[in-house]
């Protein structure tokens, strides 16, 4: 992600578009997946002194403030782990191909799913249409229709064969 995104951005693909595309159907969906299967990302030791002393000064300046706490001040404090790790920039471009290769095939996937979901929609779509177009047409007929009997009973609301007349179009 962090090589692809400059281009994303030399690309100016909309940021809704990024979203979708790169940050849930990318990162979320497909490199997320992998996360049992790499080492964690840590702070390097060089800069755990540097942490620590970070946290005691925020903490300092947050009992300065008399501000009202809820919580303890002490889960401020760094969780540093001296665990053999890689950090973003040490990841071989084998290792990067194949990931990225994952993430097309999974996008294509999506690309697939998504595709044949919309042909389902239009055709219901054009089904719901057809269906508006041929009640329209009877109600049409039906309006056109002139009344030359007298309305005897009620015609019950909904049911078939149900109109609204106006009181000028019926026959007394």
């Amino acid at each position: 992600m962090r090589r692809l995104n400059p281009l994303v951005r030399a690309a100016e693909l909309p940021k809704p578009l990024y979203q979708q595309v790169f940050k849930h159907g990318m990162a979320k969906q497909t490199v997320a997946g992998r996360r049992g299967t790499e080492t964690r990302l840590r702070l390097p030791a060089t800069y755990h002194d540097w942490a620590r002393q970070k946290s005691v000064d925020q903490v300092r300046a947050i009992e300065a403030s008399k501000a009202q706490v809820v919580g303890d001040l002490r889960d401020l404090r760094p969780v540093l782990n001296t665990a053999a790790t890689h950090q973003p920039g040490e990841v071989s471009d084998s290792v990067l191909l194949e990931i990225g290769l994952g993430a097309l095939v999974n996008l294509a996937a999506q690309w697939d799913k998504a595709r044949s979901e919309a042909k389902t929609l239009r055709r219901e779509n054009a089904k719901l249409r057809d269906q508006l177009e041929r009640s329209e047409q009877r109600l049409e007929q039906r309006l056109d229709q002139p009344i030359d009997q007298p309305i005897d009973q009620p015609i019950e609301q909904g049911g078939e064969g149900a109109r609204r007349l106006s009181p000028a179009r019926m026959v007394k």
